[in-house]
């Protein structure tokens, strides 16, 4: 109470075991105003009866008078309270679609229920709110399990929480109090196991994982056997994404077998396709794929070793290289043949083979009337070896443009051209390199003979006409 005249207050304070108070030493003549100061959560009216009914309001003044005696009624209400609660989803694709229960007991009078859903699409936060909460209450407010996701922690603003749940809290509701809750959820992880089985032998075998929608980059696991068994594992696929997944080509090894399952939160083991599934959280993918080892095709190259080299006495000498290469894992066996296809007027001075290996050659070898260089060579696995092939030869001076370029069609003798055949079992591969060599007359489509008589029919005729003269200045 203040009197307006003094500018002097007096407070007190009043609660359930001291509801009333009476205030004396008030001076007639003298203005007064009764008022209740307002308390967060609550609304209050005040009523005061100093022989007649006064309207109800939060202050009353009044002019005191002698004898003067006032009842006043304060009268408080309680405001309800309410719960928010914001749900974040973390760790979904942009298209994944979700939803979580979250209920608050007791519910009488609560709006606008006990359980509500909250959805929502992709990595986002939606929300929820519960009205009309009865102040004095105790509540608690839990979310419920969801199969294939973690328990996010529901934590509230400014709340001593009593309950040691991580995804529940238990409270007081007071007075107009807005509770601001959150939590947030992670999809539990999702992982993919490849079992490779391998038949014959130990390899490392690469399995690719790419997200097809959305698009990303493929993922590379390796599976390293031993004793013909080894794992790859995937981890962290996102929920909502969808992935293809398939196996690197090994030479010398075969797929006999490779299927997926997928065993979702609570549910059955279900066949999936590899070339696009869809997974959701908390899916176990496994896997079992199934290598024999066989025999990979040997591989053949021959190049030519620089360029044709001019020796002091005009002849050249052109070296090739010609490798063979077991790209499998297991030994093989092979043949190897080389022949000179050297353009038309190249001779041969000689030719010889050795091999970079220690593999055996054939010494009778020269690439004409002798081209087998080795025979019955035993290779193996992933190994290389590697052949050199030296070669002397004479140019003619007047060689066309035809023979001497390696232009010629397949099959035609040009240049230094050289080809190699490998033979294994019943398989043979070719390989061929060429080398040109310097040439004095252009391409005419007639023969080196053919020129020559052209040549030389010229050569008469200017003879023939070189006498004409004569005779006539004789």
């Amino acid at each position: 109470m203040t009197n307006v005249d003094s500018n002097q207050s007096t407070t007190v304070s009043l609660d359930s075991a001291n509801p009333s108070v009476t205030f004396t030493d008030i001076v007639p003549g003298d203005d007064y105003t009764v008022e209740e100061l307002g308390e967060d959560g609550w609304t209050s009216t005040l009523v005061c009866d100093a022989g007649s009914a006064i309207p109800e309001s939060e202050a009353w003044q009044f002019t005191a008078t002698p004898q003067q005696e006032i009842v006043c009624d304060a009268n408080n209400e309680a405001s309800p309270a309410s719960v928010e609660l914001d749900k974040t989803v973390v760790g979904v694709t942009d298209v994944f679609e979700w939803s979580f229960d979250f209920t608050i007991d007791p519910s009488e009078s609560v709006t606008p229920g006990a359980t509500q859903t909250i959805s929502g699409v992709g990595a986002s936060t939606e929300s929820a709110v519960w009205e009309n909460l009865l102040p004095g209450e105790t509540y608690t407010l839990s979310e419920e399990s969801t199969p294939g996701w973690q328990a996010g922690i529901l934590t509230c603003t400014g709340l001593e929480d009593s309950n040691q749940a991580p995804d529940a809290v238990t409270f007081v509701a007071q007075p107009g109090q807005v509770l601001e809750c959150a939590v947030t959820n992670t999809p539990a992880p999702v992982a993919l196991t490849v079992t490779k089985t391998a038949l014959g032998g130990n390899a490392t075998f690469q399995f690719l994982l790419t997200p097809v929608d959305p698009v990303g980059v493929a993922i590379v696991g390796n599976a390293v056997t031993e004793g013909g068994t080894g794992i790859a594992t995937f981890e962290g696929l996102t929920p909502g994404a969808t992935y293809s997944l398939g196996e690197r080509e090994i030479p010398g090894w075969l797929q006999d077998a490779f299927t997926c399952t997928v065993t979702h939160v609570g549910g059955e083991p279900e066949a999936i396709d590899l070339a696009g599934f869809t997974v959701e959280p908390g899916d176990a993918i496994a896997c079992a794929a199934e290598n024999r080892i066989v025999n990979a095709p040997l591989e053949l190259a021959k190049t030519v070793s620089g360029s044709p080299v001019r020796q002091s006495d005009g002849t050249y000498v052109v070296n090739y290289v010609i490798t063979v290469w077991n790209p499998g894992p297991l030994a093989d066996v092979y043949d190897l043949d080389d022949a000179l296809d050297f353009g038309t007027g190249i001779g041969v001075v000689s030719a010889t083979a050795t091999s970079a290996d220690g593999v055996p050659v054939d010494a009778s070898w020269n690439g004409t009337t002798t081209v087998r260089i080795a025979t019955a060579v035993a290779i193996g696995a992933e190994v290389t070896h590697s052949y050199n092939i030296a070669v002397r030869v004479t140019v003619p001076p007047m060689i066309t443009t035809d023979n001497a370029d390696c232009s010629g069609a397949p099959g035609e003798a040009t240049g230094l051209l050289n080809g190699a055949v490998l033979t294994f079992g019943a398989t043979s591969v070719e390989a061929s390199a060429c080398a040109p060599v310097p040439a004095s007359l252009p391409a005419t489509g007639v023969t080196l003979s053919a020129l020559w008589v052209a040549i030389a029919l010229l050569t008469g005729g200017a003879l023939l006409l070189l006498i004409r003269r004569v005779r006539r200045s004789a």
